[in-house]
């Protein structure tokens, strides 16, 4: 009986223990998880197979914008997005891209990438930026805090 329960413990275990390949985008500044989706200048990109990362690589944005970073991404493959703040127009055109979208983040890029492979973020559904759902225009510098509703 106690193997029939061991048996039944270890089935469990494997079917809930997810196992991650793919190749995840971060939104980069120096070490950082930086904030504003729509201004990142560059990417750490993470290969991961079977939960181990197996390269890592820092590439440039270039000047894209808002829609156009969802490009730069599918050009290196990516799959999966973690960052901080985002509207619902790039969160929205990176998800019809297929591209799963993580938000919320900050602090190191590091930390942000152990605890997606640990298992220990949750998909939101929301936009966490929503500075952009207005109709004036600013030029002034904005940081996303990861939740940024003000300005």
């Amino acid at each position: 009986m106690l193997k029939k329960v061991e048996s039944l413990h270890a089935t469990n275990t494997e079917d809930t223990a997810k196992t991650i390949n793919e190749v995840i985008a971060i939104p980069y500044d120096k070490g950082q998880v930086f904030q504003h989706f729509g201004k990142t200048k560059e990417f750490k990109i993470y290969t991961v197979v079977d939960n181990e990362i197996t390269n890592q690589r820092i590439i440039s944005a270039g000047s894209a914008g808002h829609h156009e970073l969802v490009h730069v991404l599918l050009e290196y493959d990516v799959t999966t997005l973690l960052c901080g703040g985002m509207g619902n127009g790039a969160k929205d055109a990176n998800e019809a891209a297929g591209i799963t979208v993580y938000t919320g983040f900050s602090g190191s890029c590091e930390q942000a990438i152990a605890n997606y492979i640990a298992g220990n973020v949750q998909l939101s559904s929301n936009a966490t930026c929503n500075h952009h759902d207005h109709d004036h225009h600013h030029d002034h510098d904005h940081q996303c805090s990861g939740n940024c509703s003000n300005h």
